[in-house]
């Protein structure tokens, strides 16, 4: 079956792992069981490798996993059944985000969170009531501008740019919450 992003088709004489330590080959013998590309008709392999040197991944994944579809079309929700600590955890989305297969944006709000979440298989996407939606946005907007803030004041200069606040009233409690008040200007360039 063609793969939709085009992923190269190999073959391989052994594909049990065994071919670099087999009892049939002396130690340091040459290894001449290796992949060599092929039709789809003789391919038993398929590689991570594009036809444009890129990669798509082809993984190999030795736990037990489950693939649920998400509510938005074409998008999945990925679950490994194992136990890692939380450093670990965040190593591995880091990776994920430079790679592109999670958002940056997912993975800086779960590392805020202090974990991961996905919505539950069924549950509607219906927002919460309008005060409640309100103030969680705020409170996440205030959380997002300290880090910006104590970051990079230029940030807060384009959120207030941008009339995300144009009371002004959340970035005088940003500059309250962040411990600094800045001197007059600097919110600018």
């Amino acid at each position: 079956m063609p793969d939709a992003l085009g992923r190269t088709l190999w073959y391989a004489k052994r594909l049990d792992g065994s071919s670099a330590n087999s009892p049939e080959r002396p130690p340091g013998a040459p290894n001449n069981d290796r992949a060599v590309e092929a039709d789809e008709a003789k391919a038993n392999l398929v590689s991570s490798l594009l036809p444009n040197g890129k990669h798509a991944p082809a993984l190999d994944i030795d736990l037990p996993c489950r693939l649920q579809p998400s509510k938005t079309p074409g998008h999945y929700h990925l679950y490994i059944d194992t136990e890692l600590d939380w450093g670990t955890y965040q190593l591995l989305l880091a990776a994920l985000a430079a790679a592109g297969i999670v958002e940056w944006g997912y993975y800086h709000a779960s590392v805020n969170r202090g974990q991961t979440f996905l919505r539950r298989p069924g549950v509607d996407g219906v927002p919460p009531d309008r005060e409640e939606l309100h103030r969680t946005t705020q409170d996440a907007l205030r959380r997002t501008l300290v880090s910006y803030y104590r970051a990079n004041a230029q940030a807060c200069a384009w959120l207030c740019d941008m009339e995300l606040d144009p009371s002004g009233k959340l970035l005088g409690e940003v500059r309250q919450w962040a411990g600094t008040d800045p001197a007059p200007g600097e919110w600018r360039s």
